[in-house]
């Protein structure tokens, strides 16, 4: 189900989503350019929700939504409230070297559940 959020309704009511947002960059991608996986369509939800992405690592994530300019992340902190037929994307950098890391998207609608999680390969 590449490219859409499906929802599936939770406890109280509350939307769980899944999705499946593509990994970024690969093994050869330069680490000081910045990589971005491509837009995930939310449907089946019919009140907005908050998402947010959390990582462990040092590189620095972006969102745009609905095709707009990159905002910055603050890991596992950053509140992105979404509703249907919006479109979300994610963007990678890091400075100096290189490294791998994992990306989760979270429903902090839901608690924190787990979304999707992806790649990111900046070497």
């Amino acid at each position: 189900m590449s490219g859409v959020l499906a929802a599936v309704v939770g406890t109280a009511g509350i939307v769980a989503l899944t999705a499946d947002w593509a990994d970024i960059g690969t093994s050869g991608s330069p680490a000081s350019s910045p990589a971005a996986n491509s837009n995930v369509t939310i449907t089946g939800i019919t009140r907005p929700i908050t998402l947010r992405l959390a990582w462990s690592g040092t590189m620095t994530f972006e969102y745009s939504k609905n095709g707009g300019s990159y905002t910055s992340i603050t890991s596992n902190t950053t509140d992105i409230v979404v509703v249907a037929g919006d479109t979300l994307r994610f963007r990678a950098t890091i400075g100096v070297g290189g490294t791998t890391e994992t990306a989760t998207v979270k429903n902090a609608s839901l608690g924190g559940a787990t979304v999707d999680t992806f790649n990111v390969y900046l070497t």
